[in-house]
Formats: C-alpha cells, sequence, structure tokens
C-alpha cells in the first residue's frame, strides 16, 4: 500500500508550527485498491446488508482471495481489508478478484461506519438505515472507490425480471408476455434510483444488472403482486414450454428466481 506523499509531507511538516495557517492539513496520496458497493442479500424471511468489494487492478492470479474482517459492534460497522492472497496454485490471470461482506440484518438508525485498509489507512463516516434505503456518508475514502452510496431496497411483493430476444417477433412475444404477466399487480410508483439487482431510470425503464446481459437487446419489467406467487409460476412454466428455458428470467424479494 503506497502513501509514499503522507509520509513525505508528514515529516515535511513534523516539529513545525504553522501559526499563519494554523494546525498543518496533512493529505495522504493512497493508492485506490479496491472498490466497494452495497448490496442486498433477499431472504424469504430476512435481509441483510452486503458490501462487495472487487479490486481495481487485475490480479495474476485468478484464484487470489480478499482476505477481509467485518465487526459489528453495538451501532458501529467495521470493515477492515487486510491482504490480497495468492494460493500456492497459481492459476495465471489476470483477473479482478471479488469477495462478499455480509453484515448481517441491520436495524433501521445511524450507524457509524469504519472503513479500514491494512491496519495503515483508516476512513470513518456514517451509514444511515431505513425502511426504504441504505446511505452511506463517508468522511473520507482513502484507498477506496465506492461505486454507490445509496441503495434503495427492494419493495415487499416486488416481482422484476427480463426477455432476452433477438427478433421483432420475440420482442412482441416478450411484450405480450409482461403485459399479462402485470395484469394482477398492484399500481406501484417505485422510487428512481438504484436496487443493486437493478434500477429504475427516470423515465420509469427499468435496467437489470447482469453482466450476461452486456451486448443484449431484452424487455425488463418491474411489479408487485399481492398473491402467493403461484399464478406467476404458472404463467412462466407455460411461457418456457413453448419458447425455452431461458426464454423469460423473473426473481422477487424473498430472494426466489425462476
Amino acid at each position: 500500500m503506497r502513501i509514499g506523499a503522507f509520509m513525505v509531507l508528514a515529516t515535511l511538516l513534523g516539529g513545525c508550527k504553522l501559526d499563519s495557517l494554523g494546525e498543518p492539513i496533512v493529505v495522504p496520496d493512497v493508492e485506490r485498491e479496491f472498490y466497494i458497493d452495497l448490496w442486498e442479500n433477499l431472504y424469504p424471511e430476512s435481509r441483510e446488508l452486503v458490501f462487495k468489494i472487487e479490486t481495481v487492478q487485475a490480479q495474476d492470479c485468478e484464484n487470489a482471495t480478499i482476505s477481509y474482517n467485518l465487526n459489528r459492534t453495538g451501532n458501529t460497522v467495521k470493515l477492515s481489508l487486510n491482504a490480497i492472497s495468492t494460493p500456492e496454485d497459481c492459476q495465471q490471470g489476470p483477473a479482478q478478484i471479488f469477495a462478499s461482506a455480509p453484515t448481517g440484518r441491520l436495524n433501521g438508525g445511524l450507524y457509524t461506519m469504519k472503513v479500514d485498509l491494512k491496519n495503515t489507512v483508516f476512513n470513518e463516516g456514517q451509514l444511515t438505515v431505513t425502511g426504504d434505503a441504505y446511505f452511506l456518508d463517508m468522511n473520507t475514502d482513502y484507498g477506496f472507490i465506492f461505486r454507490h452510496k445509496s441503495l434503495l431496497r427492494v419493495p415487499e411483493q416486488a416481482y422484476w425480471g427480463y426477455l432476452p430476444y433477438e427478433t421483432p417477433e420475440q420482442e412482441d412475444r416478450a411484450n405480450d408476455f409482461i403485459n399479462d404477466l402485470q395484469g394482477s399487480s398492484i399500481q406501484q410508483n417505485f422510487l428512481v434510483g438504484y436496487y443493486g439487482y437493478f434500477s429504475v431510470e427516470p423515465d420509469t425503464r427499468v435496467s437489470i444488472h447482469e453482466n450476461s446481459l452486456e451486448g443484449v437487446s431484452y424487455k425488463s419489467f418491474l411489479f408487485k403482486y399481492e398473491g402467493s406467487g403461484a399464478n406467476i409460476r404458472q404463467q412462466i412454466n407455460a411461457f418456457r414450454l413453448l419458447h425455452g428455458a431461458e426464454s423469460v428470467h423473473v426473481l422477487n424479494s424473498k430472494g426466489e428466481t425462476w
């Protein structure tokens, strides 16, 4: 971890009293080592906030791992990234390395958020948890790049998904299926923003966040449904019998997928 400029500046200013400027201001020059993003794991009866971690630079071994610790003490959440570990049976890269650090279930309220790098670089801020979203407000972010600092929570009873298509005929078929699927849905105005699994754009369009969709044309949908989901499953199964298993992808707020 390079903090050379910080050390140089600290040395230059050490022992010096600048009355005209007040206390010396030390600004560390820390290489950005990791991306951090917010995510929420969905389960039938609970949810949990997850910090998704990714190396900024590609690593030499595809099977390298990110060593981290995540601790919760009272209303303090502390994420410490320790090292990138290279195994003896290195599978030659280059490759981005990923890790997921779950926090467990967080009650609504304010939390002190600490993010440390190799026990050398320290950042602190505030994590706000509400019924609708998580908000991260960091005083500093030395060593990290936060992809998103706010995450909207998927509403209860929400269903979303997509249908890939290649031809105009498949596109029309996807539109017809979505209209049928949403026939018994609840009228719902979803907040514009990033939900992890998808984003709601200002024009109400739904963008699905899956790497497999890069360069693929697809029709997406998002709605709320009060029932058990049996009718939805029947519609999905009937559609797949006619058009194949990969013709439609559906997820819901309980973490279920079809």
